[in-house]
């Protein structure tokens, strides 16, 4: 544990600020749980300290022993302020993946974010060939399709109906097997 995990530990937002400016402590060490200073920061919502670290160029990407995220803490913690902050660090590719993330959770706050502020498609398929949309309906996030479809209400007719027609396509039928018995 670095002096920037315990300042951070004990609420200590000052103390981590001066650790963090003089170079006390490695940005990135990770404690016995694999947790970074960036992922206590989140965590306490101790934004200032956060954006600081990511000023000083703290990885993201790290996980901890459960496999978590700066930015999966900033979600589970309900941290608005800092899940954003970690959205901006974002490429296209990552935008689009947690677009589909915020559709599956149902996560409206989210979704509007990364939609109005970060310009995330909601014509994008993913992997899976699904959009956010087919996400949200997969998934039964029935205000989160609502927001995605009023979304899609604003677009050009053409690019709206494309949209919709793609988020719920009929099931094909089987082809019919008939048996013969000997």
């Amino acid at each position: 544990m670095t002096k920037l995990h315990t300042a951070l530990m004990q609420g200590k937002g000052r103390e981590a600020l001066r650790v963090i400016e003089t170079g006390e402590a490695p940005l990135d060490a990770q404690d016995d749980a694999g947790r970074t200073g960036l992922m206590l920061a989140i965590a306490q919502s101790m934004n200032s300290v956060a954006e600081k670290l990511l000023e000083k160029q703290a990885r993201t990407d790290l996980t901890d022993k459960y496999n978590r995220t700066a930015l999966d803490m900033a979600i589970d913690c309900e941290n608005e302020a800092g899940r954003n902050m970690l959205y901006r660090r974002l490429d296209a590719a990552g935008i689009q993946a947690e677009t589909d993330k915020a559709a599956r959770r149902g996560d409206v706050n989210a979704l509007a974010f990364l939609v109005d502020e970060m310009g995330a498609s909601l014509v994008a398929k993913n992997a899976r060939g699904k959009s956010a949309l087919d996400e949200a309906h997969l998934e039964t996030q029935f205000d989160a399709a609502a927001y995605i479809d009023d979304k899609i209400a604003a677009l050009p007719d053409e690019v709206a109906h494309t949209l919709r027609a793609g988020a719920r396509k009929p099931v094909k039928p089987m082809k019919t097997i008939v048996l013969k018995k000997n």
